[in-house]
């Protein structure tokens, strides 16, 4: 109950920033301000009366404007970085409560009963799923199991794709897109798997109630290798049966 709570109640404002958004907002008003200023001087060098005229006073209004806006932005961004500092923090310290007794039926629950009801929402929401998983990962908690909910989800959410609406199905795409965009990252090469995996229990290839287990068999790269081409062949022969 306690891990379906904090799934429900969170944002993906609250668990991602999207920083690089931010710093090309940024820098495309840093242009525009260039720009403008640098065409304000030229008017000023071929007309000395320029400088104080109506089209010189809304230039500078409109370089103001835009810095207003780029302190505005650079205040967002400090503001949801440190939200979302603090929700970390948080939940590094509940996660230990979320999956008290580690199962495939807890992993089919966690996909039926939290992601399954709020993946079609909206767009945010699908991408709320993505992030809240890899969240789950970066937070090394215990009792989630990478390969099984990679099993679980494209067995039970394929089967949406039949009844999808096309915004549904577009939105679906969005968290389709994400989700395997990370098993693309953790198989582009043994060396990036291992570091991603090292002493995550995310990773274990099976079950154990005991987070302090000595004798843990380990996810390899083969593993995620096998499961991708699986992955993908169930949602290929979802979206054909879709189209036939």
């Amino acid at each position: 109950v306690h891990f379906y709570m904090t799934f429900s109640r969170l944002s993906l404002q609250d668990i991602f920033v999207p920083s690089e958004g931010y710093e090309r907002a940024g820098a495309a008003i840093q242009a525009a301000e260039k720009d403008l200023e640098q065409k304000r001087k030229d008017m000023e060098r071929r007309d000395r009366d320029f400088a104080h005229s109506r089209e010189s006073k809304a230039m500078k209004k409109e370089t103001a404007k835009l810095n207003d806006f780029q302190v505005k932005l650079h205040e967002e961004h400090l503001q949801q970085k440190l939200n979302h500092k603090q929700v970390v923090a948080r939940l590094e310290q509940e996660k230990s409560r979320w999956f008290p007794r580690p199962s495939p039926s807890a992993t089919a629950c966690f996909v039926s009963e939290m992601i399954c009801p709020r993946v079609l929402t909206s767009h945010s929401d699908a991408l709320f799923c993505c992030h809240f998983v890899r969240m789950l990962i970066r937070l090394k908690t215990h009792g989630f199991q990478l390969l099984d909910f990679y099993n679980s989800w494209t067995i039970m959410l394929t089967q949406c794709i039949r009844s999808c609406s096309e915004r549904e199905a577009q939105i679906f795409g969005v968290f389709l897109r994400e989700m395997m965009a990370y098993v693309m990252y953790l198989r582009k090469d043994e060396a990036t798997f291992a570091a991603e995996s090292k002493d995550n229990p995310c990773f274990h290839r099976n079950y154990y109630e005991d987070p302090t287990a000595s004798a843990v068999e380990w996810a390899q790269f083969a593993d995620i290798q096998r499961g991708h081409g699986k992955w993908e062949g169930r949602i290929f022969k979802a979206i054909k049966a879709g189209l036939d």
